[in-house]
């Protein structure tokens, strides 16, 4: 009897073990190991919506590690809603890849809110992609009906933690127009806390035969973002993408709300199929 039990127990967690490791494994995309980023790899881009201005934005290769810094102020027209500002680098190319691993280091952050808007400023770092499209006719060089997944360290102006306590975050979302300024979310969660200055690494897996995605802290456990909605069509738009993104509370009085951080991505990695 114990021995069938024992069985049945071994089994039980090989079944349960299964998805993770049928997955592909990581494989080093980028070690930053260069003068300048390799145009073979990247490309660089930003983003802006409303009369945010981007200042002090930065992507460059220092000592062996990819430097990026993003300061954005909102936009002074409306006291509603945030304004984005971007900075990425997006894969050059995303179509092969389903998991992104990168080990991070936020150097530094800084969060301003707006007294008349009750959205609070959030500064952010991002693995970020575009994994599949929810319809059977996608829109091409689009994201509507796209579903983006993102896992991310993030300061909120609003925050009641010490300065250099940061947050970690993971979401997916099905958007709603070809810009994904309206999205219909799909699951979000808190993977933990890590600190200003501290190495960590993160990393995010579609798995789409178990209609889920994986996002990981270092070597905290797994956490499983299950959706019900169709995977089976190819992404309109299919990016992947690291990034410093921003979004900034629209803010008409003063100070002027504003967002920075600063960080270093000490590796990247992929999904093996994925591998240059």
């Amino acid at each position: 009897m114990k021995a069938t039990q024992t069985f049945v127990v071994g089994l039980l967690i090989f079944i349960l073990a299964l998805p993770v490791q049928a997955l592909e494994p990581f494989v080093l995309y980028d070690d930053f190991n260069s003068k300048l980023i390799d145009v073979n790899k990247w490309f660089g881009g930003q983003e802006r919506s409303g009369a945010v201005v981007l200042l002090e934005f930065v992507r460059e290769i220092q000592e062996n590690r990819l430097h990026m810094a993003n300061r954005t102020y909102g936009d002074t027209t409306s006291n509603k809603g945030t304004s984005r500002g971007y900075n990425n680098l997006r894969f050059i190319d995303g179509s092969r890849i389903t998991g992104m691993k990168a080990t991070v280091q936020v150097n530094d952050v800084e969060t301003k809110g707006c007294r008349a808007n009750p959205v609070p400023s959030t500064a952010s770092l991002h693995l970020m992609g575009s994994f599949f499209n929810t319809t059977a006719t996608p829109t091409p060089n689009s994201v509507m009906n796209d579903v983006i997944a993102w896992i991310g360290i993030q300061r909120k102006s609003n925050s009641t933690d010490k300065p250099n306590v940061l947050e970690v975050n993971y979401m997916v979302m099905e958007c709603r127009d070809k810009n994904c300024f309206s999205s219909n979310l799909l699951d979000k969660g808190f993977l933990g806390i890590v600190m200003t200055g501290s190495i960590v690494d993160l990393s995010l897996r579609w798995d789409q035969a178990n209609h889920q995605f994986i996002f990981q802290l270092d070597n905290q456990s797994a956490v499983f973002s299950p959706y019900k909605v169709s995977n089976i069509s190819r992404p309109g738009s299919g990016f992947k993408r690291i990034d410093l993104g921003h979004d900034v509370a629209n803010c008409s009085g003063e100070p002027r709300s504003a967002a920075f951080m600063d960080a270093y991505f000490h590796k990247v990695f992929v999904n093996e199929k994925a591998s240059p």
